[in-house]
């Protein structure tokens, strides 16, 4: 059986250290194709918001998020809002939610199939 573990910063695939990130891994999901990975949510790490990656189970990148959400309410000035969390929508599909509850539904090829604004 495959397992994924995930330790700090790195994805243990099979028991193998297949990647390691430069920071933490807030959340995962396993899909067929890869994982997808949500880093810790600071935009000190991110700051331009792209935080959420998807990975094949050999370590390798396959993409990173190409949409972060820009707030201009606090003094004008523009503030990134990194995404905070994964949500699975079925075999090929999640949602990265943001930390303003702008929210992509994302397909395992990194394609925006719909996007929503929960308050």
């Amino acid at each position: 059986m495959n397992e994924v573990e995930i330790i700090g910063n790195s994805i243990i695939y099979n028991g193998t250290k297949i990647i390691e990130f430069n920071f933490p891994i807030k959340d995962y999901l396993i899909f067929k194709e890869g994982i997808a990975v949500c880093l810790l949510n600071s935009s000190n790490y991110y700051p331009d918001g792209k935080n959420v990656f998807f990975v094949d189970f050999n370590g390798n990148i396959l993409w990173q998020i190409s949409h972060a959400y820009i707030d201009y309410s606090f003094d004008g000035e523009p503030a990134v809002n990194v995404y905070v969390g994964l949500i699975k929508e079925n075999d090929t599909s999640f949602w990265a939610c943001n930390s303003l509850g702008f929210n992509l539904l994302l397909d395992t090829n990194g394609n925006i199939l719909d996007e929503e604004f929960v308050k």
